[in-house]
Order: C-alpha cells, then sequence, then structure tokens
C-alpha cells in the first residue's frame, strides 16, 4: 500500500488538535468552578442583604444604641460582597474570553486536519484507480496474449 507522503504532517495536526481540545476542556472546567463561585457570592450577598433589611427593621422598632455601629458593619460587609462579585464577574468574562479563542483556535485545528484528511483520502482513491487500471491493463494483455496462443494454434 502507498505511504501518504504528508502522513507525519497529519499526525503532527492530529496531535495539535487533541492537545488544543484538552486546553479547551480545562479551560471549561475552570470556567465552570469560577461561575460556581460567582454564584455563591450573589447567594451570599442575597442572604446578607436580606440580615441587613432585618437588622435595619429592629434598629427602627427597638431605637438601641449598638443597632448603628452593627448598621454599619453591615453595610461595609455587603460592600465588600459586591466588589467580590464584580471582581469575579471579571474573572469569568476574561475565562469566556480565553475559552472563546481556544475555540476559535480548536476550530481552525480541526480544519487543517480535515483538510489534509481529505487530501490523504483523495491520494489514496487516486492510487486504488491507477492500481486497477495497471492491473487490468496485466489482464488484458494476458487475455489478450492468451487469445494469440490459441488463434497461433489453429493456423
Amino acid at each position: 500500500m502507498k505511504k501518504f507522503r504528508l502522513q507525519s504532517i497529519l499526525e503532527y495536526r492530529q496531535s495539535l488538535e487533541e492537545e488544543i481540545q484538552l486546553e479547551f476542556l480545562e479551560i471549561q472546567k475552570v470556567l465552570a468552578r469560577e461561575m460556581e463561585v460567582g454564584s455563591k457570592i450573589q447567594h451570599q450577598i442575597a442572604t446578607w442583604q436580606q440580615r441587613f433589611r432585618e437588622k435595619q427593621d429592629e434598629a427602627v422598632i427597638q431605637c438601641g444604641s449598638s443597632y448603628p455601629a452593627e448598621i454599619d458593619i453591615y453595610q461595609k460587609f455587603l460592600h465588600f460582597l459586591a466588589t467580590e462579585a464584580e471582581r469575579q464577574s471579571e474573572k469569568i468574562h476574561s475565562i469566556e474570553l480565553a475559552m472563546d479563542k481556544k475555540r476559535q483556535a480548536l476550530l481552525e485545528a480541526r480544519l487543517e486536519k480535515k483538510v489534509l484528511e481529505r487530501l490523504k483520502e483523495k491520494t489514496l482513491a487516486l492510487w486504488e484507480k491507477e492500481t486497477l487500471q495497471e492491473e487490468q491493463k496485466v489482464l488484458d494483455e494476458r487475455a489478450v496474449s492468451q487469445y494469440r496462443g490459441v488463434f497461433d494454434e489453429e493456423s
């Protein structure tokens, strides 16, 4: 069987595609983890906002002196959580951008590999066609020579 002359390049492209695929999957895992962290932060914000509203309601009802200090602490903590949520959102956005770039690189690697695979298929089909033509030519020559041999014997 004929060896495809660009086989080493095809194998390189296949390994490159596999490598990019693994990197893409790793980025997806990182994105999922970071989105989970973002979700937890949002849940914390909702929980602490509820607690903050309850403290404000208690302060209005009881007018206690310790409540303004506690309310201030709640406000600062909520501000901290909001900053963390924003930071996490930016982190998620940058990971999504990296994932999009890796997806594009993966698509390009697949396309380059497909081009070589198609070329290999066409080369193999052409080789098979030429081989069949050569075999047919040999068979035709053999048949002609046998026919001549039979014809020569009769004369």
